[in-house]
């Protein structure tokens, strides 16, 4: 669980969620340079950091919403304080460089492609709809379900290369190599 002191942390660190509530706040369309900006800073983390980065995204975007939106998008708001709750630590942890169980990892991180299927799931049904006639958050709803979508995809190939390297070293077996001989990782993403 993270503290307030914490959450807000995460939420500078992140910056996306941030620049979306100020986009949204002014009431503005989605300029395109902004636009590219934020699929290229979300398609640039690691799928663990993507996730707590939409999540609290969402929680930023639902603050500033009519409240007509909050009503229905309250399963979404449960979803993303779900996801904060459960990698928010983790991600905290790995940010401060402080040692963690591969086991203990691998345990949080194997949801990870479960959770962004979901999470693109929820937004379409808890804010899509609704979103229409606000054009930077119907843009920003977009732009978070296609990076939802790809890091799963990509989540779920780094939690099949981290098993194997985790069954590798505990069987005594070298690890897999990449083709210019480095040996293929997947630790949490490191943010500075």
């Amino acid at each position: 669980m993270l503290h307030d002191k914490d959450l807000a942390l995460l939420t500078v660190k992140l910056q996306i969620p941030l620049l979306v509530r100020d986009v949204l706040m002014g009431k503005g369309e989605l300029p395109d340079d902004v636009h590219y900006g934020i699929h290229e800073a979300l398609s640039d983390m690691q799928p663990d950091t993507a996730l707590l980065c939409m999540a609290v995204t969402i929680q930023q975007m639902i603050k500033v919403l009519p409240q007509s939106i909050k009503t229905d998008a309250q399963v979404l708001s449960l979803e993303c304080s779900r996801i904060i709750s459960e990698y928010g630590a983790v991600w905290m942890k790995n940010m401060r460089h402080e040692n963690m169980d591969n086991a203990y990892i691998l345990k949080v991180l194997e949801h990870i492609p479960e959770d962004l299927d979901v999470l693109g799931d929820l937004m379409e049904v808890g804010l899509g709809i609704h979103v229409a006639e606000n054009s930077a958050a119907a843009d920003i709803i977009n732009i978070l379900k296609i990076q939802a979508g790809a890091h799963a995809i990509i989540a779920e190939e780094f939690l099949d290369v981290f098993m194997a390297q985790t069954l590798n070293i505990s069987s005594g077996k070298s690890l897999p190599q990449a083709a210019n001989g480095n040996v293929v990782g997947f630790p949490p993403a490191r943010v500075s």
